[in-house]
C-alpha cells in the first residue's frame, strides 16, 4: 500500500488545488461567450476570499459569471467592461423575467410571424409527395444548395437532395420577390446590419475572412428572416422582456450564418466552431424560426435560463456608484467603460475581491468577435472608441504586445488603489504562449502586488485536438493568486537572465515527468511549467524584464538528447484507437522517478470508496485534485478510467467498489511470500522489495518468515540501484539476478516494467503476477507504444493469482526446475484474445 498522506478538504483561508466542475448550468447556457470561466470554480473563489455583502470587482467582465456568482453569495458586485455587448449579456444574464411572461409573449410572436418565416424554408417530404413541411436546415457546399433536412410528421427525420421547388423558393428570394419581406421595389421591408468588417483606416478585422460586412455572413433568406424577428421584438412594450428577448434573438444570430459547418455526428444542428468570422465551404443554413423556437423553449432556452437564475440574483437591483452598495441600497454596479477609466470612478479601498479573467494577449480579439452580435443590437454606434480603448494585441488597432503589455500594467496599478490592503487578487488566464502569461504576471507585480500561488485548473472536457498533438493547445487555466500588501513596498524586484530561464524551465520539466513517474503529455508539462516557474522566481525576488521563448520551442532543442516523443494511447472512439504523442526520457534510468501518477491516483480512488462505500463523480474528482496539484493534476479521462477499473456505476450517479478489487488487495503480501518460498525451493537466494519487510502475511512479518539475501550488483548508478531495490522479489544466485517478479493489483504495470528495465541482463525471466481480472489492462499496456522500446528489450510473462497458488499448494513438494515452474507463464491475452480462446476451447 502507498503511504499516501490523507489531506483535508480545501481550508477556508486559501484555495491550493483544482477544483472539480461540470459544465456550465442553463443560466450560463443561453449565449455565446469566448473563453467562458466555469461558475461553480468561480463560485468558490468567491466563497474563500469575500464575505457575505463585501464588494467583489471583476475589471473585464466578459459574460458576467463573477458578477452572478457573486450575487449569488450575497455579495455585491462590480462589472466592468468596454465592449457593451459584454455588459449586455451580463445584464440579461441575472435579469429576471417570470417565465409565464415569456411563454405569453412568445405564442404572440408565433401567431405575428412564424407561418411568414417558416414559409421561407418549405419542402415537400419525398415519401408523402404532397405533405409540406418546413425544413429544419438546408445545406450549401461551394455556394451551391445541396440537401435538405427536415422532419415528416408520418416518416420522422429525413436528408433528401434538394428539388427544383427548393431552388425556385430560394432563388424567389434571392431576387426579392416575397412580399412579405420585400416591397415593390425589391427593397427589404426591415432593417439589418451591414456593417463592414474593416477599421475606418480601412485595414480590415484580424478574425475577418471571406465575408465583408456583417450581411454577408448571412444567406438573404437567413437575413431577411431574422430582420423579420428583431422587427417583431422591438414592438414589445415592456422593457425588461423586450431585452430577454434580444438576448435570446443575439444568441442565435451565429447558428442561422454560414459560418456553421455540416457535421455528420449533428446531421441537424450546427455551431459556430472557430474563433473567427470564418469561411465554410460545406455550411448549414438553418431555419430561423427553428433556432428561436429552441432558444426560447428547449432546455438551453430562455425559460429554462431564467428558471435557473437563483433568488438572490432575481431580487438584485442595479446600482451606478460605490457609496449605494456600500450603504445596501443597491447591489450590483456593471460599468460600460474601459477599465482603466471606470476604476477612477469606485475609490480607493473600497474593494474586498477581485477575480478577473483579462484578455489574453492576442489569443482572442473580443472587440472583432463580439461586432456581429453587437450591430445586430444596435450597440455599435462608438465602435472606433470601443476599439481603440480595447486592451489587446492587435497590429491592425495599432497596438503592439508592448502597448498591451503597458495598459494592463496601468490597470492593475489602478486596480491596486481601489482594493483594500491584505485582500486578494485572483486572475484566471488562458494562453499557451509563456510571455504572455509573463506579462500578467509581470504587470501585477510591477502595480504592487505580491505574488502567492498559481493553480492549474483542468477544463471539464479537454479537446480530442490538444491531446493528440504533442505540442497541443492550452488546456484549463492558471488561476494566479496575488494580495495587496499592508503598506504599499518599494520596487526591489531583480532581474533574471534568458539563459538561466531556459535551464530552469528544461529542469522543471524533467521535474515534472521524474514526478508523474510516466509518459507525460506536453500539455500537462505546458501547463505545470508556470506554478513551479514563478514559485522559483518568487523565492529568490526575480522577474523576468524579456520576452521568454515558448516552451514549446526551449524544450524541442533536448529531443533526443533529455526527452523523446513515445506514442501512447488514450482511449478509444468507436472501433478507433486514440493515440497521442508524450514526453519521456531518452535514459530513464538516468532520473530518479516516482511511484507512477497512476497508480498513486488509483490508490487514492480505490481507498475512498472503501471509506465511502458508494461516491459521486465530483466526490472522487475532489479527493483526486485536493491531493495532487498543478504538474500532478490528471486528466479527467485518467480518471474515470481508472474509476471504471476499479468501481461499478450504480443507481443515484454514484460507484460502488467492485468486489474483485477488495479482495486482491488483501492477496499482495500472501503472493510475495508464495514467490520467495518457491525461490527458495528452487535452491536460489531472495530478496523482496524494502517497502514489504515489515509487511505481514498470516500474522507475520514476511521478513522474518522468509530469509532474505540482497544483492549488489555492480555498476550501477545509485537511482539504479534503487530503483532495482523496489522490485517486489528477486530470485538470485550471489552474483546475478535469475528472475524477478512484480505482484501486481494496480494500473502501476508501467512502474514496474520501467523498473525492471535497470537490470541490465538479458537472461533475467520477469514474470508480472496478476489478478485474473486485469490481465486485459496488462495486455494492453505491454501493447502501448510507449512501452514499445522497453518490452523490445526485456521479455515479460504473466502469471495469474490462482495459477500461482495453484503451484504453491500442490507442486512445492515435489522436485520441480525452474523451467516446470516458468512453464505456468505466458503472454497476457487481451479480452477479445481471452473470449476467442473460449470459444476454440469449448468447440474443439
Amino acid at each position: 500500500m502507498l503511504n499516501i498522506c490523507d489531506m483535508p478538504a480545501i481550508a477556508n483561508e486559501n484555495i491550493d488545488g483544482a477544483l472539480p466542475t461540470r459544465g456550465h448550468s442553463p443560466m450560463y447556457n443561453k449565449h455565446k461567450f469566448f473563453a467562458r470561466k466555469q461558475e461553480d470554480v468561480i463560485r468558490r473563489y468567491i466563497e474563500v476570499y469575500s464575505k457575505k455583502d463585501e464588494i467583489v470587482l471583476d475589471p473585464f467582465c466578459g459574460s458576467g459569471v463573477m458578477v452572478s456568482e457573486a450575487l449569488r453569495l450575497k455579495r455585491k458586485a462590480i462589472g466592468i467592461d468596454i465592449n457593451p455587448v459584454s455588459t449586455f449579456i451580463t445584464i440579461n444574464t441575472i435579469r429576471f423575467v417570470e417565465p409565464k411572461k415569456i411563454r405569453a409573449e412568445y405564442e404572440e410572436i408565433k401567431n405575428d410571424i412564424a407561418h411568414d418565416i417558416n414559409n421561407l424554408y418549405q419542402t415537400k417530404c419525398r415519401k408523402c409527395k404532397n405533405n409540406f413541411v418546413p425544413a429544419i436546415c438546408f445545406t450549401w457546399d461551394k455556394g451551391k444548395l445541396v440537401d435538405v433536412r427536415y422532419e415528416c410528421p408520418h416518416h420522422g427525420k429525413r436528408i433528401d437532395k434538394v428539388t427544383e421547388d427548393d431552388q425556385k423558393r430560394f432563388d424567389k428570394i434571392l431576387n426579392h420577390k416575397v412580399e412579405q419581406f420585400f416591397d415593390k421595389l425589391g427593397e427589404s421591408k426591415y432593417w439589418y446590419p451591414t456593417q463592414k468588417f474593416y477599421y475606418e483606416d480601412g485595414r480590415a478585422f484580424k478574425e475577418k475572412q471571406q465575408y465583408e460586412s456583417v450581411d454577408d455572413l448571412f444567406t438573404i433568406r437567413n437575413l431577411v428572416a431574422l430582420a423579420m424577428l428583431m422587427d417583431r421584438i422591438q414592438k414589445i412594450n415592456d422593457y425588461d422582456l423586450r431585452e430577454s428577448f434580444k438576448f435570446a434573438f443575439s444568441s442565435i444570430t451565429h447558428l442561422a450564418s454560414k459560418m456553421t459547418p455540416v457535421r455528420s455526428s449533428r446531421p441537424f444542428s450546427s455551431a459556430w466552431v472557430q474563433q473567427s468570422y470564418w469561411f465554410a465551404e460545406n455550411n448549414m443554413e438553418s431555419n430561423v424560426w427553428g433556432l428561436f423556437e429552441s432558444t426560447i423553449l428547449d432546455k438551453q432556452g430562455l425559460i429554462k435560463q431564467k428558471k435557473d437564475i437563483p433568488q438572490t440574483v432575481r431580487v438584485a437591483i442595479e446600482g451606478t456608484k460605490t457609496e449605494q452598495l456600500e450603504r445596501d441600497t443597491k447591489n450590483y454596479w456593471v460599468i460600460q467603460k474601459s477599465a482603466i477609466d471606470a476604476l477612477d470612478e469606485i475609490g480607493e479601498n473600497k474593494v474586498d475581491y477581485i477575480i478577473t479573467d483579462p484578455p489574453y494577449g492576442h489569443s482572442i480579439q473580443y472587440f472583432e468577435l463580439l461586432f456581429m452580435w453587437g450591430c445586430w443590437l444596435k450597440l455599435m454606434k462608438n465602435w472606433t472608441e470601443i476599439a481603440k480603448g480595447e486592451i489587446i494585441e492587435n497590429l491592425r488597432q495599432d497596438k503592439t504586445i508592448e502597448k498591451y503589455e503597458n495598459m494592463l500594467y496601468v490597470t492593475f496599478r489602478k486596480a491596486y488603489e481601489v482594493l483594500k490592503p491584505e485582500k486578494v487578487l485572483t486572475i484566471t488566464f488562458h494562453n499557451p504562449d509563456i510571455k504572455y502569461r509573463n506579462i500578467l504576471f509581470r504587470s501585477v507585480v510591477m502595480a504592487g502586488f505580491d505574488f502567492e500561488k498559481i493553480i492549474y485548473q483542468p477544463p471539464p472536457r479537454p479537446s480530442a485536438k490538444s491531446r493528440q498533438q504533442p505540442f497541443g493547445s492550452l488546456e484549463g487555466d492558471y488561476f494566479f493568486r496575488f494580495k495587496k500588501p499592508k503598506t504599499k513596498r518599494e520596487e526591489n524586484v531583480a532581474k533574471v537572465d534568458e539563459k538561466r530561464v531556459e535551464k530552469l524551465i528544461i529542469t522543471i520539466a524533467e521535474r515534472i515527468i521524474a514526478e508523474r513517474g510516466e509518459p507525460t503529455h506536453y500539455t500537462f508539462i505546458q501547463n505545470s511549467i508556470d506554478p513551479i516557474l514563478y514559485e522559483e522566481l518568487r523565492k529568490y525576488g526575480l522577474l523576468m524584464d524579456f520576452q521568454p521563448k515558448s516552451v514549446e520551442t526551449i524544450l524541442k532543442k533536448q529531443l533526443g538528447k533529455i526527452f523523446v516523443l513515445v506514442n501512447t494511447v488514450i482511449g478509444k472512439k468507436g472501433q478507433h484507437t486514440l493515440m497521442d504523442r508524450a514526453w519521456w526520457f531518452a535514459d530513464p534510468s538516468e532520473h530518479r522517478l516516482d511511484i507512477p501518477l497512476n497508480k498513486r491516483v488509483d490508490e487514492v480512488i480505490v481507498n475512498l470508496l472503501r471509506k465511502e462505500g458508494k461516491v459521486t463523480y465530483t466526490q472522487v474528482l475532489t479527493e483526486v485534485y485536493t491531493r495532487f496539484t498543478n504538474s500532478l493534476t490528471p486528466e479527467e479521462h485518467t480518471i474515470m478510467s481508472i474509476l471504471k477499473e476499479n468501481a461499478n456505476a450504480v443507481s443515484g450517479g454514484k460507484w460502488e467498489i467492485k468486489p474483485f478489487v477488495e479482495k486482491i488487495e488483501e492477496k499482495h503480501e500472501e503472493m510475495v511470500y508464495y514467490i520467495a518460498k518457491i525461490g527458495q525451493a528452487l535452491g536460489y537466494f531472495v530478496n523482496i522489495a524494502r517497502d514489504e519487510y515489515d509487511k505481514t502475511f498470516q500474522g507475520n512479518r514476511l521478513s522474518a518468515q522468509v530469509k532474505l539475501v540482497p544483492l549488489k550488483l555492480k555498476g550501477l548508478t545509485d537511482n539504479q540501484a534503487t530503483r532495482i531495490s523496489c522490485i517486489d522479489v528477486i530470485w538470485h544466485d550471489g552474483k546475478d539476478i535469475v528472475a524477478e517478479f512484480e505482484v501486481e493489483h494496480s494500473t502501476s504495470i508501467v512502474d514496474a516494467v520501467v523498473r525492471g528495465s535497470n537490470i541490465k541482463s538479458e537472461n533475467v525471466s520477469r514474470v508480472m503476477v496478476i489478478p485474473d481480472e486485469r490481465e486485459d489492462l496488462v495486455s494492453r499496456r505491454f501493447s502501448e507504444p510507449a512501452m514499445e522500446a522497453i518490452m523490445k528489450a526485456t521479455d515479460w510473462t504473466i502469471m495469474t493469482y490462482e495459477k500461482l497458488e495453484s503451484f504453491y499448494k500442490n507442486d512445492l513438494k515435489k522436485k520441480f526446475s525452474i523451467e516446470d515452474f516458468m512453464s505456468k507463464t505466458r503472454k497476457p491475452l487481451n479480452a477479445k484474445e481471452k473470449t476467442d480462446k473460449k470459444q476454440a476451447k469449448l468447440f474443439n
